[in-house]
């Protein structure tokens, strides 16, 4: 049967399978969503299939979190006691999304691929998730990096939560634009978790973000690490950035 079944496959054209492949896809994210919606905590259980189950219903295979990092986020938004900010929007906007609307929160999103916004703010309307203010923007230029275009004037004072998996790593200064920008909108605790921590270029920028926010690091995750950072202080010096 096994063997009747993969030459069916075969003989599927290319666009048929992935059709069926998304279809199958779609499925399984909306049945892990409803699921995860229902009872977070045992979504984030050792044991559970939702967190995987989202991860390949998502279907972003070469940039998405895996379930580690996304545990983790899920995690620290529960215990986050404020508004939480988001650098690169994704299947993280949707998990985290859904605990700061349970806890009457805000997150805040920011993104600069409008076409991938729009992907992102589809889920969170499907999924009735109002707590996320995506905001899609070009990034922005600043002295000696260029990072996102927050609209600073509408968000909030301190972030007590902040998932940082953007910019693209090419992106000059890669995603170190965090600090300078927000850093003075991180209460003194802020967690930080700062994805694809195998690249050297994370491990260098988590090193900069301790000196400059006197936060204090550890490394995480074993099939794809991440950097966890608490901040220790608020940034007092203000850096000219344009």
């Amino acid at each position: 049967m096994n063997l009747l079944v993969k030459m069916g496959k075969a003989a599927l054209p290319r666009r048929a399978r992935e059709y069926l492949r998304a279809r199958h896809r779609d499925l399984v994210f909306r049945r892990a969503m409803r699921r995860y919606l229902t009872d977070p905590e045992a979504a984030i259980a050792p044991g559970s299939t939702v967190m995987p189950d989202l991860v390949y219903g998502w279907g972003n295979d070469f940039w998405s979190a895996l379930e580690e990092y996304l545990t983790a986020c899920v995690r620290a938004a529960m215990r986050a006691d404020g508004p939480i900010l988001e650098c690169g929007s994704g299947l993280t906007s949707i998990v985290v999304g859904a605990i700061a609307q349970r806890a009457g929160t805000t997150m805040w999103s920011l993104e600069h691929n409008p076409e991938w916004g729009r992907r992102v703010q589809d889920r969170l309307t499907r999924y009735r998730i109002d707590a996320v203010r995506l905001s899609s923007a070009p990034l922005k230029d600043y002295r000696g990096f260029t990072w996102y275009d927050p609209p600073l004037d509408r968000m909030p004072d301190r972030f007590a939560f902040v998932v940082c998996d953007g910019p693209p790593g090419m992106t000059r200064g890669g995603r170190y634009g965090l600090a300078p920008v927000m850093g003075d909108r991180l209460k003194p605790g802020c967690v930080i978790l700062l994805d694809d921590a195998s690249r050297q270029e994370e491990r260098e920028i988590a090193e900069r973000w301790e000196a400059e926010l006197g936060a204090t690091s550890e490394l995480l995750g074993d099939r794809k690490p991440y950097i966890r950072l608490t901040v220790g202080h608020e940034m007092l010096d203000g850096a000219d950035l344009h």
